[in-house]
């Protein structure tokens, strides 16, 4: 898995920009509207072998509410949704037993930013006319970013995903907004393996932001009541090979009590990979 040739950050993590950039092999299928980094696979040193038997596909969306104009959409929700997966890919690229098991056994491709415009623009598209990224999922899609990624998936997993996540910040605050939580499928089946994995991130927690299963919310109660399937972990969920899909919303500011900050939402992304690791060994 290669690394890339930019500085760690200063709390230790992996930017973006080090990590996933648009190849050339690439560039076609991104849209104008999804700036670099962008569609870009990290692969273990076996891939050119052939050895590969799990792909994970991770996607942060990045959004901004109505609401939060008492917040900086451009670090408030970065903060969120961009430092915990710079964690995760921390851990995949480590000089660690778990960084080492990730370069054998998994592929993985990011995809930090699809509402490029949106965030730019301090739109948050919630709800947006005729709808939003996170609804465009079904048939021929509205947003070129969207486009692309549905493209690039088939293509780059060639039926072998296996976990897909895609990661989002709730409302701004108040109840479950202040929790992390998965967002559960309306198939029984898929929300039996949600379960199962939000479980194993409980029990993989080392860092201070505490994932509880109670918190997730099952299809058909409180908002989750989307019948379209247009979603992007709905469509995730559809892919030949795939075990898990969800959605994982992330807290703006405090999570449990506890504050946000770009170390904690890092150490979340390491507690992440964690789980990761023991779902596809006992898959």
């Amino acid at each position: 898995m290669g690394e890339g040739s930019g500085e760690h950050s200063p709390a230790g993590g992996l930017q973006f920009d080090d990590l996933f950039t648009t190849s050339e092999r690439d560039e076609a299928l991104v849209s104008a509207e999804l700036v670099a980094p962008g569609f870009d696979a990290i692969s273990g040193p076996s891939a050119s072998l052939g050895l590969q038997d799990v792909l994970l596909a991770l996607q942060a969306m990045i959004r901004r509410h109505p609401a939060a104009e008492e917040l900086d959409p451009r670090t408030r929700e970065v903060l969120a949704a961009t430092t915990l997966p710079e964690g995760l890919a921390d851990a995949v690229l480590g000089e660690t037993d778990l960084g080492a098991w990730f370069r054998e056994h998994v592929e993985a491709a990011a995809v930090p930013l699809m509402d490029h415009d949106g965030v730019e623009d301090g739109d948050q598209g919630k709800n947006r006319h005729p709808h939003d990224h996170n609804r465009d999922y079904q048939g021929e899609s509205l947003y070129p970013s969207v486009a692309a990624l549905k493209r690039f998936v088939p293509r780059w997993s060639d039926g072998k995903l296996r976990i897909a996540l895609d990661l989002h910040c709730p409302w701004i605050r108040g109840g479950n907004n202040e929790q992390i939580f998965f967002v559960g499928n309306r198939s029984p089946e898929m929300w039996k393996r949600q379960q199962h994995f939000s479980r194993l991130l409980q029990q993989a927690q080392t860092g201070p932001l505490v994932h509880d299963p109670r918190h997730d919310i099952p299809w058909g109660e409180s908002w989750n009541t989307n019948r379209l399937n247009n979603t992007c972990s709905a469509w995730m969920a559809q892919q030949p090979g795939v075990s898990v899909s969800s959605t994982l919303e992330i807290p703006y500011a405090t999570a449990a009590n506890k504050p946000v900050t770009p170390a904690t939402a890092r150490q979340l992304g390491h507690d992440l990979a964690a789980a990761i690791r023991r779902y596809l060994e006992l898959a």
